[in-house]
């Protein structure tokens, strides 16, 4: 059974009313635990998770109107300066008014009741703008933008920008989440050109996006190496990829775990793979799955089979590119 916090708290303040007041301390409020339940639950109350919370919370601005959220889904007001990509130091120069809270990034946005919250990635740069609106904010987003798919999902092809309407049922507010994504097809283009090339070559067309799986390991000699890649049209989470190296430093394979959302967005993965590489042949995979196997351009070779994620165990397309 459940017990709130608040009930406990009232426990807590009437034993210590019972106790001789000569002897015994004033009672202590009760602290709210940081904890994020379930929709409906008592936590709820207790913590907003991450909604941010303080004067931002009806933040001054411009009034919130088609003109304040412009014409292309994507962040808006003050925070259009600092969309997915942008690198922490610049976020500090751009909005020099913004406030760290934990790692995150807390900041008004010069727009009426708009507070945004800026996530960072591993590479240290704005991974997710979550922007956080009254509810009646949705009709003025779909008068801008138009109308969102049966997801709640816009998107930005020229930007490769994506912005998921959800709700932050305890505050009442809605949020706008604003990620970057690239075409699968552009992911299967790239991927190839990477089989044979330097260690030295890789980290340099990577840079920061590139680190060892293990935190613990040292990416100079770490034997595989992680890509960081975006999510693409077929998902909404973050492709992995990685670069398997030889002793003698060169990339002898590379690993993508594609995740898709339905049924529709597997088999545009394959059509993607074939607009890139030609017909797929149907074999056997080397743990006797079904797969599809391609001659990619420039010799290289594609085995795509539909696996489980090692970490969410959804099913995803595993695609391995060797010599």
């Amino acid at each position: 059974m459940r017990v709130s916090w608040l009930c406990l708290g009232s426990v807590v303040a009437m034993l210590a009313a019972c106790k001789d007041e000569h002897t015994s301390p004033a009672p202590v409020p009760v602290q709210r635990p940081h904890v994020h339940g379930a929709v409906g639950s008592d936590d709820d109350l207790l913590d907003l998770a991450d909604r941010p919370i303080g004067s931002l919370d009806h933040a001054t601005g411009v009034p919130l109107d088609a003109t304040a959220v412009g014409k292309s889904p994507g962040p808006f007001g003050d925070v259009a300066v600092v969309p997915p990509g942008t690198a922490r130091r610049d976020v500090a120069t751009r909005l020099p008014k913004a406030h760290p809270d934990g790692a995150r990034v807390v900041t008004a946005t010069n727009v009426a009741d708009v507070t945004a919250v800026l996530s960072f990635d591993r590479a240290d740069e704005v991974d997710v703008v979550t922007m956080y609106m009254p509810a009646s904010a949705r009709g003025v987003l779909v008068a801008a933008w138009g109308q969102p798919d049966d997801r709640d999902t816009w998107r930005d092809a020229s930007r490769h920008l994506r912005v998921d309407l959800g709700a932050d049922r305890p505050s009442g507010q809605i949020t706008a989440t604003i990620e970057s994504f690239r075409r699968f097809g552009d992911v299967v283009a790239e991927m190839p050109t990477l089989v044979g090339a330097r260690r030295v070559d890789v980290q340099k067309q990577f840079g920061a996006h590139l680190f060892p799986p293990d935190p613990m390991s040292n990416s100079d000699d770490a034997h595989t190496l992680e890509v960081l890649v975006s999510a693409t049209e077929l998902c909404k989470v973050a492709t992995a990829a990685f670069v398997d190296f030889t002793p003698a430093g060169t990339v002898e394979r590379v690993v993508v775990r594609q995740c898709y959302a339905d049924d529709a967005a597997r088999r545009a993965a394959l059509a993607a793979m074939e607009t890139a590489w030609g017909k797929a042949t149907p074999v056997r995979s080397p743990t006797d799955r079904p797969a599809f196997s391609f001659d990619v351009p420039g010799g290289h070779h594609a085995l795509a089979t539909i696996e489980r994620d090692p970490d969410s165990f959804d099913e995803i397309w595993q695609i391995v590119l060797t010599q």
